[in-house]
């Protein structure tokens, strides 16, 4: 995978309910920041020379705690070839499994998590949905040599990282933040 730079781009918010738009640059850092936005949904449209124009959905939403919050675009080069918005079949079972594995990792309890992840990794050994659980886990055990793998995997299967984006807080290639 090469890394390509990012010398400037374009960042629109867009509330349609509120008929709020707000643009701005993101140089250097690649951010851009902006202030009062309502609660609701709104749209991040991100541009750059040499990138294919991003869109994504976001929900604002209100707090009295959290003041700040972020938004992170992969950015896909206008050489890279299109992908088809193909996602594998999940079949009840593994379901079943990628969510007791899912719950018990968020109890903390790792054994549990490995032991229904790899029923789930035997059924459907090349589902995106899969490995991306698979590599959360061995971050979680801080066998991030062995994350890499399954992320890597994970995305070379669904090259449409924001799923994987959402779920991480942030991706493997080029943010623009909001």
């Amino acid at each position: 995978m090469a890394w390509l730079s990012i010398t400037a781009a374009n960042v629109t918010l867009n509330c349609p309910l509120s008929g709020l738009t707000l643009s701005g640059p993101a140089k250097g850092t690649s951010t851009v920041q902006f202030m009062h936005v309502p609660v609701g949904d709104c749209n991040v449209e991100v541009t750059s020379n040499g990138f294919k124009r991003a869109l994504e959905r976001i929900t604002v939403n209100d707090s009295l705690v959290v003041r700040n919050q972020y938004v992170f675009v992969y950015l896909h080069p206008e050489s890279e070839p299109a992908t088809s918005n193909y996602r594998p079949t999940v079949t009840p079972g593994v379901l079943q499994e990628m969510d007791r594995s899912s719950d018990a990792l968020h109890r903390g309890k790792l054994n549990d998590a490995r032991k229904h992840l790899d029923k789930a990794i035997r059924t459907a050994p090349n589902n995106p949905d899969v490995l991306y659980l698979n590599g959360l886990l061995e971050c979680t055990r801080t066998t991030f040599r062995a994350a890499r793998q399954p992320f890597q995997r994970a995305v070379s299967i669904y090259r449409d990282a924001r799923t994987f984006a959402s779920r991480a807080g942030r991706s493997s290639g080029q943010t623009a933040g909001v």
